[in-house]
């Protein structure tokens, strides 16, 4: 399985880490894919959404590990147009502070079998503000309109944390992290989160033990979104170790 040239650019991705203290609201969502599902992901639309609800005004892109570089996000949309090209990696920042993070890995994979699974992660970070539990229902069902992905959650972190939540990934962790993320449509569970994007059988591992325990809101079919207090969070970690296998 040959890679494509990594760029010494996937360092920008610190930036936000340097400089500047307090914390970051981190959504993250995975969607596992084949590599004909990679290719057809939508991914101008995905980015186009998430820079509409950043309210940042984006002045530095990163393409592909640093291959190519932009001030301008127009001029970014501008270059995909015209040259169709894959996009495999892509970070926006505003102000040297990382705003989204995307990554197609399949399609870095030059060789890869068309039956080789793979996932595809959309992260953003926003300011440290106290959104009420509807802005999060609402993001995620307006995502699942352009994309349907398998597992998310949301929760305010820490830059320490954020980082460890995988803003940087090297090889030899995501092979680690893959072979348990690849299960989560039959119910893994990395950790518990304040706003966790569940299917079915993730949700049914808590059955019989999280009664009245956090708020479930509906968000698309198979779908809950489960909402959770700090002390509620205390709580389930009291009762189920993470990470929690697949059935």
């Amino acid at each position: 399985m040959a890679l494509r040239k990594n760029y010494e650019g996937v360092d920008k991705v610190f930036k936000f880490l340097k400089g500047r203290r307090g914390k970051k609201n981190v959504i993250k969502l995975f969607k596992i894919v084949n590599y004909s599902e990679a290719l057809v992901f939508k991914t101008e639309k995905i980015i186009d959404f998430c820079v509409g609800i950043t309210n940042d005004s984006i002045n530095d892109i990163s393409w592909n590990y640093g291959n190519r570089e932009w001030k301008k996000y127009q001029s970014f949309k501008n270059f995909i147009q015209n040259n169709k090209k894959e996009t495999v990696d892509l970070s926006l920042y505003s102000n040297e502070n990382l705003v989204v993070r995307f990554s197609n890995g399949l399609l870095n994979q030059m060789d890869v079998e068309k039956d080789r699974i793979g996932t595809i992660e959309l992260t953003i970070y926003l300011e440290d503000i106290n959104f009420e539990q509807e802005f999060y229902s609402n993001l995620f069902k307006n995502i699942k309109k352009i994309e349907c992905f398998d597992y998310g959650y949301a929760s305010c972190m820490s830059k320490k944390e954020a980082k460890e939540q995988g803003v940087v990934v090297n090889v030899h962790q995501m092979d680690i992290i893959n072979n348990k993320i690849f299960d989560v449509k039959n119910g893994y569970v990395g950790d518990i989160y304040s706003y966790n994007l569940l299917n079915l059988n993730q949700l049914a591992k808590f059955a019989n033990n999280v009664n009245n325990i956090g708020v479930l809101s509906d968000i698309f079919d198979d779908f809950k979104l489960w909402i959770l207090t700090v002390e509620e969070i205390k709580k389930i970690k009291s009762l189920f170790s993470f990470p929690m296998d697949g059935l």
